[in-house]
């Protein structure tokens, strides 16, 4: 009796020590799900602007964006967009669509409204036939995407003077090349000649000799 007695003290005790530990395990656990669920999360817009037919361009297989919020996309001239959905911002709300009739969404937006049932998969027009550009509106300022580098530094020299400078130095090789052949083949000729000469006086020297000798 005494030593079942000892055991259940034992597994009493155990039992207690290790409750602690694992209720506060629990707890962190909970708490930091709480925490993951409650952080906001962007989500990128899905848009098209070749899908719509337009007269004047040709017709090509349809290309699908997904700009983030604030980011711009350029547009070509006379092209439409089509919105499949927009994107969300930051703190859950929808952005709104911000339209501008230059390219790099310079400037105020020439429109900016909600994204409505209305207005997903239609045509939209651009507010200029030229080129433009749009973005999903969330803090209000949209950020161009990164211009293309130029192909030639502007800060660096042209160098179409040393380019025709090179040309010219090559025409002149080719030109004192010919020269140089010509000449060559002007004092081969004089040489023949010489000697064909040479040889015609000197058939004519030895009849003249036979004739004064007789």
């Amino acid at each position: 009796m005494l030593k079942q007695l000892v055991l259940l003290v034992g597994l009493a005790s155990s039992l207690v020590n290790a409750a602690p530990s694992y209720g506060s395990v629990v707890i962190v656990n909970t708490e930091e799900s709480a925490a993951t669920s409650q952080q906001p999360e962007t989500r990128t817009g899905s848009t098209s602007d070749n899908s719509c037919w337009v007269k004047e361009l040709p017709n090509r297989a349809p290309i699908f964006r997904h700009p983030q919020p604030d980011l711009c996309v350029q547009i070509e001239p006379l092209r439409q967009l089509k919105i499949y959905h927009t994107a969300i911002c930051s703190n859950g709300t929808e952005a709104l669509l911000a339209r501008y009739d230059v390219p790099g969404c310079i400037g105020e937006p020439s429109s900016l409204e909600t994204v409505s049932e209305d207005l997903l998969k239609t045509c939209l027009s651009m507010p200029s036939k030229g080129a433009g550009s749009y973005a999903f509106w969330c803090e209000g300022a949209a950020e161009a995407p990164p211009q293309k580098q130029p192909s030639s530094d502007p800060s660096k020299p042209n160098n179409n003077g040393g380019s025709i400078w090179g040309l010219l130095g090559i025409l002149l090789l080719i030109f004192a090349t010919m020269l140089l052949v010509a000449v060559i083949k002007l004092v081969s000729f004089i040489q023949r000649a010489t000697n064909a000469g040479n040889k015609f006086l000197g058939i004519f020297g030895q009849r003249d000799g036979a004739i004064a000798l007789n």
